[in-house]
């Protein structure tokens, strides 16, 4: 092997179970989630709404802490714009503590935390 070259890696068996278990797991917190917060998890609901919708905002939070799927999935399924949308709707609501009661007691409600 050269000096620049780099080993291949095997691909792990279980990874796209992985990947589905946790698509699963988050499709199943989004729909929760927003029932719990009295919205409807129909898709054509969710693009009526701003990106930047407090709710749309709290589940995109709990995902992110709770869950292994990416901002891609997060942002296609609750239509929030481009992946960068959702770092930044994030981290911008935890800097000030805007949502932190609510996602609390969301992930509380839903029981993700443990």
């Amino acid at each position: 092997m050269g000096l620049f070259e780099k080993k291949k890696r095997k691909k792990s068996r279980t990874a796209g179970v992985h990947e589905l278990h946790s698509e699963e797991e988050a499709e199943g917190l989004v729909v929760n989630g927003l029932a719990a917060l009295g919205i409807s998890s129909e898709r054509k609901e969710l693009e009526e709404m701003r990106e930047g919708y407090r709710a749309k905002v709290v589940i995109a939070a709990m995902l992110r802490s709770t869950t292994a799927v990416g901002n891609g999935w997060i942002v296609e399924r609750l239509c929030m714009g481009h992946p960068r949308s959702v770092s930044r709707l994030v981290v911008s609501a935890s800097e000030v503590g805007k949502h932190e009661s609510e996602l609390k007691k969301l992930i509380k409600l839903l029981k993700c935390g443990t």
